[in-house]
């Protein structure tokens, strides 16, 4: 495609200070006068001053406010859809702060891989306030909780499986697959809950009927971390949505009535095994001790609760 137009999509919810920041770095992005964009951003029915602080850029911005009353990031993102012009989709979050050639080198794969139909770009966690040591020590099995993508520094395909496939906060669909292939409202982070995955599903589901993904370096964001979320109790809720998801997946938990008893068991042993060693362990081990025993939880949540729905 020789000029593709592109729709810029934030999907936001009582974060209004936050979102201020990052619209006040897409202010700097540097876009050629010829390219083609729009900024969307979806108050998913916000109760702080978020209109405000978007109407506050209105005039720096070629923004469009769109309202979604509905809860649930997935809802927000099919609003964006529903509300988008372009050509392709470029998704990215209200706590990020976007590199100044972000769009850019987006726009210049979008014209080099005219056959792609969806792509991904890294994400830099940044720590306010510094990373603490301990997360650092356990920096492996922490990093998906604080959304870090690095897939290397050349572009490149992406195969077709999960664990290379781009994080919501820095990635792009061509319109006609995001159109045709809509976020899951029983999926993604909703107002209750980091359950996650929304946008690896459609990604999923795009390469399983033929589509191509492609890593895009270039096109970089800064994911800030509060320091509220380098924390035991931010990683436990974040490993046991995880969980949760996983069991959603399973067949050998969707298919039992309730919760079965191995998996109690396994939930005694993990929570043993956790509290010794959040005593006793190094980081690396007392957070793999927490992970296993947060998405024990999560599996737990699960089956209960499918245990209590009503049969169709």
């Amino acid at each position: 495609m020789l000029n593709p137009s592109i729709s810029v999509a934030i999907c936001t919810w009582n974060r209004a200070e936050s979102l201020r920041r990052t619209l006040q770095e897409l202010t700097h992005l540097l876009v050629a006068p010829s390219i083609n964009w729009e900024l969307i951003v979806i108050n998913n029915n916000s109760s702080d001053h978020t209109d405000k602080v978007v109407q506050s850029f209105a005039d720096r911005l070629p923004i469009k406010p769109v309202f979604e009353p509905v809860a649930g990031l997935s809802s927000a993102r099919n609003a964006a859809i529903d509300n988008a012009a372009g050509d392709y989709v470029v998704w990215t979050d209200d706590d990020v702060t976007v590199d100044r050639h972000w769009l850019t080198a987006y726009y210049s794969a979008f014209v080099r891989r005219a056959d792609v139909a969806f792509f991904g770009g890294k994400i830099v966690p940044q720590f306010e306030g510094g990373i603490r040591p301990w997360v650092r020590a356990a920096w492996p099995l922490v990093k998906d909780a604080f959304a870090e993508r690095d897939l290397g520094p050349e572009e490149r395909s992406l195969p077709t499986h999960k664990n290379e496939f781009p994080y919501g906060a820095n990635y792009a669909v061509r319109m006609v697959e995001q159109r045709q292939y809509r976020y899951d409202p029983t999926k993604g982070n909703s107002q209750n809950t980091l359950s996650g995955g929304e946008e690896t599903a459609v990604m999923a589901r795009i390469a399983s009927e033929g589509g191509h993904g492609y890593w895009v370096p270039d096109s970089r964001v800064y994911h800030r971390i509060e320091a509220a979320r380098q924390s035991k109790s931010f990683l436990a809720q974040y490993f046991r949505s995880r969980g949760a998801h996983a069991a959603r997946n399973s067949s050998a938990l969707t298919l039992t009535c309730g919760c079965p008893r191995w998996l109690y068991r396994q939930w005694f042993l993990a929570e043993i095994r956790y509290r010794w060693l959040s005593l006793t362990g190094s980081p690396e081990r007392w957070v793999q001790a927490l992970r296993d025993v947060s998405r024990v939880r999560g599996s737990l949540d699960f089956c209960r609760g499918k245990a209590h729905r009503p049969r169709d």
